[in-house]
């Protein structure tokens, strides 16, 4: 009887942390949010860099 008690006890504690876990997203998909943010930094073109050091020159 004491031993159905424990085993009944622990059933129910992991069937209310089944909703909790349901609710929280796996680690890969965290991570992929962290990543998704991250902007590529576009490189400029080297007629673009001539064009402002140019026109840096001409002020």
């Amino acid at each position: 009887n004491q031993i159905y008690e424990l085993v009944s006890g622990g059933l129910n504690y992991l069937e209310s942390r089944t909703e909790f876990w349901r609710q929280q997203k796996p680690l890969y998909a965290r991570k992929k949010e962290k990543a998704k943010p991250r902007k590529v930094q576009q490189k400029s073109k080297p007629a673009d860099t001539t064009k402002f050091i140019l026109r840096s020159l001409e002020e």
